[in-house]
């Protein structure tokens, strides 16, 4: 987005600011949807190319786009005597410009694309298979490719769904060539699968949860269509694999999402970053939350509006199904795809789960906000743990820059005959190290989140039980020297803001790492010296009167 102002020129106008922002859209139905930057770094990819086993056309075109959602490399097929050939030159990344993901670089992996002119659709070679081994071979074949293998795309693949024992929540990607009855859809996991639930959004008539039971009575079943776009969740007795033949969506597909919660599919690009494939809705202040669920790891969140580092899920999976809270309604939505160069800065680094889980189930609620021990922030990593008042854990949260990491607090199952969860009503606690915060709250079990500080009184061991250093220091920089990456750990016994300079040789602030209010404990920063020469600095750390240095290099 960007603002200018503006006057018509006369003596008595006003100035007036004006907010233009440009989101990212399809092109026009009948052009290829890719382009690409070209680099000084390039080479070479060969092989024959069908699509469903037959040539390609003239008006078709090929991409390889890297795992960052760059695309690296445009073409259109050659065509000889009936049959049809693939000829990319793939472009690598120009390191001069560090904000810019122009191609492949480093260890990225890249996937091979296919939009099909006559059917207006873009489809992924073998469901995004990634390929390892780019060289900048000057335009010369890449070694480790075999120039006469076939890559034979598919409109109607077959999309597999490794399904694992208990709930799983999954997206629903191609047209089932089946047709829509959930009987036939699920045929083949008739003997696993103990349930599905979908949901359908608004408040009419219509709206609401959706659910099919494949050994119960069908006139029973409010779930009766399932089809492309849809989020459904899935609980099976036993991992089993679920295979759904189906023809892929036009680049024209769209869905209507409403203001609330939605239930849907992703079908985009693999692990697309969340920012980018929602960037209409957030740029237009819609999108309050998304959250995914892995089974068997539980729930991920995250917030657009909110802190980035505490955001658990970053990336869109395909073949995933989304909960999407929604400010009003979007009529029409597609997300948006790979087209061209990436920003660098979509590369977001999700927080993590937490290492250990209680059973997780397909109903939660979210909780977030700080926790102290007599008015000190937990350090880093630190985990609570949400229980009933009858001691059942039933949720794991844990601590990140001074914040709770946004996490799930999972409910009772009521498919099943064990009590696996918070009850609709239950008072929820926190512990932390065996000691209970004052403030509890009440599980809803309907994707609420709830926003907390948690304060906890600790005994005569506060500092064994905070494990709070007793001194101000840098603990360690590595690697060092470094080109152009590095991350300083340090340690903090009292909670304040801290600062951290690079200093040149001659005194001079060369950069700003980092300048943030910190809770008592050991940190880490990440040192970033891409715009800097190579040389000695002097890597300083201040906070509250006290000042530490330590000598780095950076070789280039």
């Amino acid at each position: 987005a960007f603002s200018f102002k503006a006057n018509d020129g006369t003596e008595d106008s006003n100035n007036a600011t004006v907010t233009v922002t440009v989101n990212e859209v399809a092109p026009p139905a009948g052009v290829c949807p890719f382009s690409v930057t070209t680099t000084p770094a390039f080479g070479r990819l060969i092989g024959g190319v069908t699509l469903d086993g037959s040539a390609l056309e003239e008006a078709d075109c090929l991409a390889a786009i890297d795992n960052a959602g760059a695309v690296a490399a445009v073409g259109t097929p050659v065509l000889n005597a009936g049959s049809s050939f693939l000829d990319l030159t793939i472009y690598g990344d120009d390191s001069t410009t560090p904000d810019i993901d122009e191609g492949i670089g480093g260890s990225d992996t890249f996937s091979l694309w296919l939009w099909d002119s006559s059917s207006n659709t873009r489809m992924p070679y073998n469901d995004g298979e990634l390929f390892t081994g780019w060289q900048n071979t000057n335009g010369t074949p890449i070694p480790g490719f075999d120039q006469s293998f076939v890559y034979d795309f598919s409109i109607t693949p077959t999309t597999v769904h490794n399904l694992l024992s208990g709930w799983n929540l999954v997206g629903l990607t191609s047209a089932p060539t089946s047709g829509s009855d959930p009987a036939t859809v699920f045929a083949g996991i008739s003997g696993e699968m103990v349930y599905a639930t979908g949901f359908i959004c608004g408040s009419g008539a219509g709206a609401g949860a959706r659910f099919y039971d494949p050994n119960g009575l069908p006139f029973l079943n409010s779930l009766t269509e399932v089809t492309l776009g849809m989020g459904l969740w899935i609980k099976v007795d036993s991992d089993v694999s679920l295979q759904i033949p189906g023809t892929l969506p036009a680049e024209d597909f769209s869905i209507d999402m409403c203001g609330g919660w939605n239930l849907v599919a992703y079908w985009g690009f693999s692990d697309y970053a969340l920012s980018r494939g929602f960037s209409g809705p957030i740029a237009d202040s819609q999108v309050i939350y998304v959250t995914d669920f892995i089974a068997g790891q539980g729930s991920r969140f995250n917030d657009p509006a909110g802190l980035p580092f505490l955001n658990s899920l970053v990336n869109l999976r395909r073949h995933a199904g989304f909960w999407v809270k929604l400010t009003e309604d979007r009529r029409g939505f597609s997300y948006a795809q790979p087209a061209g160069p990436a920003q660098v800065s979509s590369r977001a680094v999700p927080a993590s789960l937490p290492s250990t889980l209680p059973p997780v189930t397909n109903v939660f609620d979210f909780i977030r906000g700080t926790a102290t021990v007599n008015g000190d922030h937990l350090p880093n990593g630190a985990e609570l743990f949400a229980v009933t008042e009858d001691n059942r854990r039933v949720g794991v949260l844990t601590i990140r820059e001074g914040y709770l990491v946004p996490s799930a607090v999972y409910g009772d199952d009521t498919t099943t005959e064990t009590l696996d969860g918070a009850l609709l009503g239950e008072q929820v606690w926190f512990e932390y190290n065996g000691v209970r915060a004052a403030e509890s709250v009440v599980f809803k079990g309907e994707l609420a989140v709830t926003d907390v500080h948690l304060t906890f009184e600790a005994a005569a061991t506060e500092s064994e039980l905070l494990d709070i250093p007793s001194e101000f220091r840098i603990e360690s920089v590595y690697p060092n020297p470094f080109n152009p990456t590095s991350e300083v750990t340090f340690s903090l016994p009292h909670a304040g803001v801290v600062e951290i300079d690079l200093i040149d040789v001659q005194g001079r602030l060369s950069a700003s790492v980092l300048k943030r209010d910190l809770g008592a404990g050991t940190h880490t920063a990440r040192i970033d010296a891409t715009n800097l020469a190579s040389g000695t600095y002097l890597l300083v750390l201040r906070s509250g009167g006290l000042r530490v240095s330590k000598s780095i290099v950076l070789l280039k």
